[in-house]
């Protein structure tokens, strides 16, 4: 019977007595189950849900007295009403024997048939009344389930702001609350061209791998399906739905599925799935539960990225504070620069020009020339620190110094240097060694990198006394955290520096500019270009120095292999 009727049994040896109850019983609105036996009986009963059995009391194998006791002792069918119905023990004995055996009631054959319909219909609308008592416990626990699960997904929302962590939550909360087999969260990636499980859970505690995703063109997927219509999908018997596809395969074959849009306004942005072992697992009442609780989720997903999006302008508003305090205080030293170290050599010149002019007449050749000295000194010092901001200003651009990376053979490079300031080291008697050996190859900008060397070498010459050495070396590997890389090395023998002068020596903010051993004059700005270079060209530079007894100025430059000939 395909109609949701009470079910009653009936239990007789005889199949002509079966027949006759059988007749009778068609008269009410129910399903009747037969039964030739007390262990045929037995077995029915733990098979249906049954609103009353009928039984015979002699009965070969089991009587009628020893089936209903095993009724009463199973947990299953321990309220299942029972009527006997005998011809042969009809006495008082036999009655109060079937009532204390657990029957409900004791007719003696033969019985007038309206006593025993009435009956029957007492017990049918017992039966339905139970039914629907279940029935509303039933939703009354879902609705239970529901009202915990929302104030649990509601505290989520205003507790838990990060994306990940809240969907995370949420799906422990809806599986720990409902019992389903599998939940999980998909959302819709940037592109609007895939779907990503974001979360996901199943009974064992266990969350499949992150970021697994499905086409949302996927004519075959329940969830692309959802994503793409925005209208929920209800799969009951997935036995019969062979595509179905589950998340890296890492679940068992599930019987129904349950997947539920995720809807901003008119814009669908992912799907609630949900997975059960059992066969039709969601009513009516389910999907407006969890459809209750697919809304809510979309509000959360939506203050989740709302936050995001608030603390990502933050962080970005606070990036360009502090890049535009760097940058005013980098225009600050910049004028700082100009304004008190290029009027020194000016006044150098003008000074020494005017004392010149007043004076050409009454002075010798050697006086003269030591003025011109003078002039062409401060003149040159005034150029070189014009030279030095100019190439830190147009570092500063981002169209400013653009490097052309190349393979450069690094002695060769490094001699240039040597070449250039062989004359400066000779005039102060210092031996100026290039140690780098042939065949080690870089990945620069090769002016970038002769720039480096030569004023690292060149600052080397200022604080190493006559008679001093400076080496250029170079080593491959790791150096400095940076592996794949050579590591430049400019030695001295020179006067050396403190901790408190290296702290200085790369930041505009407190630029340090020290005369050399012989007064040379510095700006202050060399070696933060070299940083500048270095930096642009992959690589690290840092300094190791004792005081008094040298330093050993260093930095990396990416390695690669010789150019094919």
């Amino acid at each position: 019977m395909t109609k949701d009727v009470p079910k009653v049994l009936i239990v007789d040896d005889k199949p002509e007595n079966l027949y006759a109850l059988n007749k009778l019983l068609k008269s009410l609105e129910v399903e009747v189950i037969q039964a030739l036996s007390g262990f045929e009986a037995l077995n029915l009963a733990l098979e249906h849900d049954f609103c009353v059995a009928i039984v015979d009391i002699q009965m070969p194998g089991m009587d009628g007295y020893e089936l209903v006791e095993l009724l009463r002792s199973n947990e299953d069918t321990a309220t299942l009403p029972v009527i006997f119905v005998s011809a042969i023990f009809s006495d008082e004995y036999h009655h109060r024997k079937g009532y204390e055996a657990g029957a409900v009631d004791f007719m003696s054959k033969p019985f007038t048939p309206e006593i025993l319909l009435s009956k029957i219909k007492i017990f049918m609308e017992l039966y339905q009344q139970r039914r629907a008592l279940q029935q509303a416990n039933v939703v009354l626990s879902k609705r239970a389930i529901q009202l915990k699960t929302s104030s649990q997904v509601s505290q989520q929302v205003t507790s838990i702001l990060e994306l990940d962590e809240l969907l995370k939550a949420v799906v422990k909360s809806i599986r720990s609350q409902f019992g389903h087999y599998f939940v999980g969260i998909w959302l819709l990636n940037d592109r609007n061209d895939n779907v990503v499980l974001r979360a996901g859970i199943d009974c064992q505690g266990q969350m499949p791998s992150p970021d697994f995703s499905i086409a949302l063109s996927d004519q075959s997927n329940s969830v692309a399906q959802v994503c793409r219509s925005g209208e929920s999908c209800l799969i009951d018997n997935m036995g019969a739905k062979t595509e179905v596809l589950s998340p890296e395969d890492l679940l068992p074959p599930m019987r129904s599925e349950l997947v539920l849009p995720l809807r901003v306004g008119q814009q669908t942005i992912g799907a609630l799935d949900i997975w059960s072992e059992r066969a039709a697992a969601f009513d009516a009442e389910d999907h407006q539960v969890l459809q209750t609780l697919a809304n809510q989720i979309t509000i959360a997903i939506g203050n989740a990225l709302v936050y995001k999006l608030e603390k990502d302008l933050r962080s970005a508003e606070e990036e360009k504070t502090q890049a535009l305090a760097r940058l005013n205080a980098d225009k600050d030293k910049f004028f700082s620069i100009i304004s008190h170290d290029l009027r020194s050599p000016f006044n150098i010149v003008l000074g020494n020009a005017k004392f010149m002019l007043k004076m050409i007449d009454s002075s010798s050749k050697q006086d003269l020339q030591e003025i011109a000295q003078s002039i062409h000194n401060g003149a040159k010092a005034a150029y070189n620190l014009l030279e030095n901001l100019l190439t830190w200003s147009r570092i500063q651009r981002q169209d400013g110094l653009v490097s052309h990376l190349e393979p450069i053979e690094l002695i060769n490079v490094a001699q240039a240097a040597r070449d250039v300031l062989g004359p400066l080291a000779a005039q102060k008697e210092i031996e100026l060694i290039n140690a780098i050996g042939a065949g080690l190859w870089v990945r620069a900008d090769r002016n970038m990198l002769e720039t480096v060397i030569r004023n690292l070498a060149g600052n080397a010459l200022k604080f190493t006394p006559r008679g001093g050495q400076i080496t250029l070396a170079a080593q491959a590997g790791s150096a400095n955290g940076q592996s794949g890389f050579v590591t430049v090395l400019v030695k001295d023998t020179g006067v050396g520096m403190n901790a408190a002068v290296m702290a200085k020596l790369f930041r505009i903010d407190s630029q340090h500019s020290t005369a050399g051993t012989e007064n040379e004059p510095g700006t202050g700005l060399g070696l933060i270009i070299c940083q500048e270079m270095v930096q642009r060209n992959g690589g690290k530079i840092w300094v190791e120095s004792d005081l008094g007894k040298g330093t050993v100025m260093q930095f990396t430059v990416p390695r690669t292999v010789p150019p094919a000939t």
